[in-house]
């Protein structure tokens, strides 16, 4: 049988790739390529495979038949590291304002409806479960449902369980354990009251269309989806969250991971920024999207995008950059080079723009094409690295981003971007303490840097230092509310 390493680099196995995200929008990293062919040499030998040709025939096309095999494929390929009361900040805003806004806006009828979508093993929707639990002490006069959704069909098997180790509960007070769970050798057991609250439901959030009824996905007034999208590409992301949208009732949140949508185009929801975190919100009525805070001092411009202003100011640094990098002059006529080195600029920012329409249009590959001449007019242009370092990471192609990063910082030691870049790598690679240096050292670099102050925070919510990642996460949130307003000011003149 071939090994792993050799079957990750046939192309085979790059048709396995291409099947599992046709069919579950799931994309493999590069980093992921070695485990993902040893999870499906694995089941070759299970299943008495003779080749794996033989049981790629066997997957393709997906069937009723084949069913079972393909949720063997998700549970290796995701990550079903969950644990209750995740990401302390968000659940603290969720418990003083959104839900309590909800309840209130509910009162008449008496009705919640809540979906934890990519719930994997079911501690957030559980969660959830017990946090409406202490906001109402009359519930059981209350029609509360909790949708607990998931591609993967084992992980939601151990969800209906109920049953957690002791791994499940890292940070959480002794009190929620013994008031909530009962104890039984070294397995606690949900009790009863709350694993009736919640319906879990195995659901593909990119091919499944949520307005068949076994779904259920309606009329949603509360919709969380974290740690999810980092498996997709920007086209599945977009698409699912245009099905969030219409799941929600108006006036119904969508809450994500600490920048998880910030490069997507959420235009149609109301943004709001409080300063444990940020969420979206559908409109009352449809209206152009516009941005609260959570004093409600003003209504932002419509279609305000908050990471547009790291996105400007990342085009801003380097374009200074590639100002600064000046290419040499040769000497000899010097109304000729004077001449050519003008002609040579005017074709090179020619093409930058052109670029940039092809990555905004998603058109990588001639994107690609295009930065290739600007190397070859310019071989220590910042900016031409700059985006193929971003259409790389766009691309999942880590270790080619990593290479363009460098060459920037051979270049220009002290460039922001590229150190971002790699932090955002690392952290996906599971390098936590490496990307925690980089980002310390993007905030060095520029300390108005607000996405490195947000994923500083959530990197110290997962350690546990939740003073420090309050911290983080303040900080950030008052950088993107300055410029936001200045930005607004800026374009008013």
């Amino acid at each position: 049988m071939i090994s792993s390493t050799e079957f990750a680099l046939t192309n085979l196995f790059d048709l396995f790739v291409t099947s599992i995200c046709q069919y579950t929008g799931l994309v493999v990293k590069p980093e992921d390529r070695h485990k993902v062919a040893r999870g499906l040499l694995q089941r070759v030998v299970m299943l008495n495979f003779k080749t794996p040709e033989a049981y790629y025939q066997y997957l393709v096309p997906k069937s009723f038949k084949n069913n079972f095999e393909w949720h063997q494929i998700i549970s290796f390929i995701t990550n079903n590291e969950s644990y209750f009361f995740r990401d302390r900040s968000q659940i603290e805003l969720l418990k003083t304002i959104v839900l309590p806004e909800i309840i209130s806006r509910n009162q008449k009828d008496k009705k919640l409806r809540i979906c934890s979508a990519g719930c994997s093993t079911g501690e957030e929707p559980y969660t959830l479960a017990i946090v409406l639990k202490e906001l109402l002490p009359n519930h059981k006069q209350w029609n509360c449902k909790i949708l607990g959704i998931d591609i993967d069909e084992l992980a939601l098997q151990k969800a209906r369980s109920g049953i957690y180790p002791e791994w499940s509960f890292r940070g959480v007070e002794r009190e929620i354990k013994q008031k909530y769970f009962h104890k039984n050798n070294q397995s606690y057991y949900l009790n009863s009251e709350f694993k009736n609250m919640v319906d879990f439901s195995q659901v593909n959030l990119v091919e499944d269309n949520f307005s068949q009824p076994r779904l259920n996905l309606r009329n949603i007034d509360l919709l969380i989806c974290r740690n999810v999208f980092i498996y997709f590409n920007n086209d599945a992301i977009a698409k699912v969250i245009n099905k969030f949208y219409d799941s929600l009732e108006p006036l119904g949140y969508l809450v994500t991971g600490h920048t998880e949508i910030a490069i997507q185009n959420v235009s149609k929801f109301h943004i709001r920024v409080f300063k444990e975190s940020i969420v979206y919100q559908r409109p009352q009525t449809e209206t152009k999207a516009s941005v609260h805070s959570n004093s409600a001092e003003s209504t932002k411009k419509a279609n305000f995008e908050l990471t547009k202003i790291n996105s400007d100011r990342n085009n801003n640094l380097f374009t200074r950059q590639s100002l600064n990098s000046k290419p040499k002059i040769n000497s000899g006529n010097h109304n000729c080079s004077t001449t050519n080195l003008a002609s040579k600029t005017t074709d090179i920012k020619a093409i930058l723009q052109k670029t940039n329409c092809s990555i905004q249009q998603k058109k990588y590959e001639l994107a690609l094409t295009e930065l290739e001449k600007v190397i070859a007019l310019e071989p220590n242009n910042i900016e031409a690295y700059n985006q193929i370092a971003k259409i790389s990471v766009e691309l999942r192609e880590h270790t080619k981003a990593i290479e363009y990063c460098q060459k920037i910082l051979q270049i220009e030691p002290l460039a922001v971007f590229p150190h971002y870049l790699l932090a955002q790598i690392e952290e996906e690679k599971g390098n936590i303490v490496a990307a925690k240096m980089l980002l310390k050292k993007v905030i060095y670099l520029e300390p108005l840097y607000a996405n490195a102050y947000l994923d500083l925070s959530q990197i110290y919510q997962i350690e546990g230092d939740r003073q420090r990642a309050k911290e983080m996460q303040q900080a950030g949130l008052k950088i993107l509310k300055k410029t936001s307003a200045k930005s607004e000011v800026e374009n008013n003149n």
